[in-house]
């Protein structure tokens, strides 16, 4: 295993991870798409969270292509991983305390939020409420639900960020 670590460059490792992104996207369409999962709002910014690592990816391959180092949007994808971390906690929160949310007033839909309210507010109100619909558990694999494994994600992909700094040494 490590002289097949040892042999990879950093331009393959680069690729290894943007594929690893590929397949969370890949995974949420999948579930929205063909399994008939409606993503609730804090799903469609974790996405979004996903959407931009894809970003940061793309532009690190393009550095790296021209030989130039990645440190700098190695930490900004590092910050996007905590930040979509976070998020993730934030919804296992409210699928564990879903009596709590019931109770609450339920928000509208997240695109008639961004019509009507500054982005800003809109995410104090996804973090403050939440939804009802965030609370629901739709999915589990192995006693972990699907903000659970997202958050597993998160940290595989934080993991291979501090490999990926092995090669810039």
């Amino acid at each position: 295993m490590r002289e097949w670590f040892m042999g990879v460059t950093r331009k393959q490792f680069a690729w290894l991870q943007l594929f690893f992104l590929f397949f969370m996207l890949s995974a949420s369409f999948f579930f929205e798409y063909i399994v008939k999962l409606t993503p609730c709002a804090l799903c469609l910014v974790q996405r979004c969270f996903i959407l931009l690592l894809i970003l940061l990816a793309f532009v690190s391959l393009w550095y790296l292509s021209r030989g130039a180092k990645v440190g700098g949007l190695r930490i900004c994808s590092f910050i996007v991983c905590v930040l979509g971390l976070l998020v993730s906690w934030r919804h296992l929160w409210l699928q564990q305390n879903a009596a709590l949310v019931a109770n609450s007033a339920c928000l509208p839909d997240i695109s008639f939020m961004l019509k009507m309210m500054p982005l800003p507010q809109v995410i104090m109100q996804l973090f403050s409420h939440g939804g009802s619909e965030c609370s629901k558990i739709k999915w589990a694999f192995l006693g972990l639900t699907m903000p659970a494994w997202v958050a597993v994600s998160y940290v595989s992909y934080m993991l291979s960020l501090f490999v990926a700094k092995h090669y810039d040494s």
